[in-house]
């Protein structure tokens, strides 16, 4: 385990400690990218680096409370129909699969979370693109949101070879009996850039990022996952 930390200047002292860890490469390419017990997933990444290959996962996980979580009975089937996790439950992380090895097209499998503290207005739901094939993309949400359900398509090419899935996240806002937003007005943001930039193999690692802020010094916590493929 590494750990660097800074302080940066802004209008007031805001306290960044970020650490990270570094996973050996699954012998089968397929891993688990999901958030620790307690954790909402707050956005999903993808950084492109070469042409053939449609890049590595960076997803990032803020505070909730304790929570139950579990991944689904079915695989997703990416016909175009609703998924992933339903009514009270919400999206915390996947078991992500390579299913072609050739472009490294990756279908996830969503793992649900529920606590009874917390309540999924279903009137507030909206649903999102995630992603264009094949590109880099950066998505999201809010502190009073979680992401929920999704729609995924196959995506082929001329020679019927899948290059990758299109995802639609269904994203919901959340009432809690206990206070998440983890940050007072006077605090900016937590951006957590830890860890190396590339594998070895000169891949962008896969990067599981925790963060916390605490609600009265603003200090910045991040925790980070790093998996080279």
């Amino acid at each position: 385990m590494a750990t660097n930390c800074q302080t940066i200047i802004i209008v007031i002292s805001l306290f960044i400690c970020a650490s990270y860890v570094v996973q050996d490469s699954p012998s089968n390419r397929d891993y688990v990218i999901r958030c620790k017990h307690g954790y909402r997933l707050s956005s999903i990444k993808r950084s492109k680096l070469f042409i053939r290959r449609i890049g590595s996962l960076t997803i990032e996980c803020q505070k909730m409370e304790d929570v139950i979580c579990d991944r689904l009975q079915d695989v997703p089937q990416c016909s175009g129909i609703a998924e992933g996790c339903f009514g009270e439950s919400w999206l915390s992380g996947f078991h992500a699969y390579i299913i072609e090895n050739s472009t490294d097209a990756l279908l996830l499998d969503p793992i649900c979370c529920t606590t009874n503290t917390i309540h999924i207005d279903e009137k507030s739901c909206i649903n999102d693109r995630l992603n264009e094939a094949t590109k880099s993309f950066d998505h999201a949400i809010a502190n009073d949101l979680v992401y929920r359900g999704l729609q995924c398509w196959h995506q082929y090419n001329n020679d019927n070879v899948l290059f990758d899935i299109i995802w639609k996240m269904e994203i919901c806002s959340f009432i809690s009996a206990i206070d998440h937003q983890g940050m007072p007005r006077s605090c900016q943001e937590c951006d957590c850039r830890c860890g190396f930039r590339k594998c070895i193999n000169g891949y962008h690692p896969v990067r599981i990022i925790h963060k916390e802020i605490h609600q009265y010094n603003c200090e910045c916590r991040c925790d980070c996952t790093l998996i080279c493929m």
